[in-house]
């Protein structure tokens, strides 16, 4: 991963946190399976998976919280694979905060500033600075009880900054945080990141958390790294169908695959009488398609159209509405198609069909993402979990 927020790719820099085929386990679980991961200086990172993917340990690995039992850990180009936490270039916001309670908001800014051997003059001049940065300037005096949950979360973002750490590591520093100060603190902790230029590495099992935030998602399973790629590539060119099923809502339909080459025919393995062609764009996963071989079809919801396509040869499917579910601006449409195959639309209100008709569903060809080979092996979408 080498692009650099708000310019074009680098080849040139040293990674600010670099992770080399780490791994480690727990008695006889294993958290992490041969990770490795370049975060390029700059980027919000993002660490995206369901509870006990491994993604907390990682971030706590790069911290010096946990030593791995292999490989390499370096920040900034220099190892620090057993270095202790204190000696290395980094600083983490946990989501409980972890403020010190009998001190003031400007005397918890400065410690990690004093434990450097900063002098006063200089504390102080850092603390007016994070203050402004995180529009808290007259709170300085007070105590970490007498502010909000959100204003305590921008005071720990705060302390963790001040003594001028190569990368931030934020380990769901929202999770307790109420569904309308969460938004709101998602703009502010990104505003954050812009204005200091500096690496954040970001854990969240909140998918719209990571894909609204962050330069580049890591989208982590059982101890490995499925697919890390810019949110609206990962959205849109899934490499697993665990991505495609874990990041967003999504139509996936087994297929089985034709014809191969410039032009992709395939079936859907509930429906054999029909026969779509794609382009060989639209394959997102790194192992090629192969006649005969398995492949999975990915649509998201908001691009399985209602009504009839509007070229000859564009995929589409005849479907009978079985339920319609009004959210506002839009409705989702649950389809039933042919050989009992499942199906999720959006439509606008005035358009939506209600539940019985029969309607003619289709997708452009460059809004589907075509997955082969194992990687296309169905996997049980994880649980969400309650936020």
């Amino acid at each position: 991963m080498t692009a650099r927020a708000g310019g074009a790719p680098r080849t040139d820099e040293t990674p600010a946190i670099e992770v080399e085929g780490v791994t480690k386990r727990f008695g006889t679980h294993g958290a992490l399976d041969d990770v490795s991961l370049a975060v390029a200086p700059g980027l919000f990172v993002t660490l995206l998976g369901p509870s006990g993917c491994g993604k907390s340990t990682l971030l706590r690995a790069v911290a010096g919280f946990v030593i791995p039992d292999a490989g390499r850990l370096r920040i900034g180009g220099r190892d620090m694979t057993r270095e202790p936490p204190h000696r290395r270039p980094v600083s983490m916001v946990f989501q409980d905060y972890a403020l010190f309670p009998h001190m003031t908001v400007r005397e918890n800014i400065g410690f990690g500033c004093e434990m450097k051997g900063m002098s006063r003059a200089e504390i102080a001049r850092r603390c007016a600075e994070l203050l402004e940065l995180i529009r808290l300037p007259e709170v300085g005096g007070r105590l970490p009880e007498a502010l909000s949950g959100g204003q305590r979360q921008r005071v720990a973002l705060a302390r963790a900054l001040a003594p001028d750490p190569v990368s931030l590591l934020l380990d769901e520093p929202l999770g307790a945080l109420d569904l309308k100060l969460r938004l709101e603190m998602q703009q502010e902790l990104k505003a954050i990141q812009r204005r200091t230029g500096k690496t954040f590495v970001f854990v969240t099992h909140d998918q719209d958390e990571a894909l609204s935030m962050s330069d580049r998602v890591a989208v982590m399973r059982a101890g490995r790294i499925e697919q890390i790629d810019a949110p609206e590539r990962l959205y849109a060119r899934p490499a697993t169908a665990f991505v495609a099923g874990f990041v967003g809502a999504a139509n996936m339909i087994a297929m089985q695959v034709e014809e191969t080459g410039a032009q992709l025919a395939c079936s859907p393995v509930a429906a054999p009488g029909l026969r779509w062609v794609l382009p060989a764009a639209a394959v997102s996963s790194a192992e090629a398609p192969r006649r005969g071989g398995a492949a999975l079809m990915v649509v998201r919801p908001e691009a399985l159209r209602v009504g009839p396509p509007p070229a000859e040869g564009f995929p589409s499917i005849e479907a009978e509405v079985v339920e319609r579910t009004f959210f506002g601006g839009r409705v989702h449409l649950r389809l039933r198609g042919p050989g009992g195959m499942t199906l999720v639309a959006e439509a606008r209100p005035q358009d939506s069909p209600a539940p019985g008709e029969v309607v003619t569903c289709h997708a452009l060809p460059d809004e589907i993402a075509l997955i082969a080979g194992d990687a296309a092996a169905p996997v049980p979408p994880p649980a969400r979990p309650q936020t």
